[in-house]
């Protein structure tokens, strides 16, 4: 059985490779992949760390939230790509304030 140090270092490595992927990227899709990753290295911290009942319910609970994230993403992808034709996060002027 693999070790929660090694889990919870599987998970860091994960959470920092989004948050650059998000930091550094232009396209939407991109964006949104590297948002996903970070909520499964999250998901996978509590996984190492899970002792009980509650804690696999908050993972389910975070995998719920993950799927609605994902519709959310790909409904304003798909929105986007029709009126813009582009996934260009400069390209859009009307998501400005």
């Amino acid at each position: 059985m693999i070790e929660a140090n090694i889990i919870i270092a599987i998970s860091i490595v994960l959470f920092f490779l989004g948050t650059y992927g998000i930091l550094t990227r232009k396209n939407f899709l991109i964006i949104f992949m590297c948002s996903e990753i970070i909520i499964a290295a999250s998901t996978l911290n509590f996984l190492a760390l899970s002792k009980d009942f509650v804690s696999y319910s908050f993972i389910i609970f975070s995998w719920i939230i993950s799927i609605a994230d994902t519709l959310i993403a790909v409904s304003l992808f798909i929105y986007l790509l029709k009126h813009n034709k582009t996934v260009d996060i400069d390209k859009f002027e009307k998501l400005k304030w």
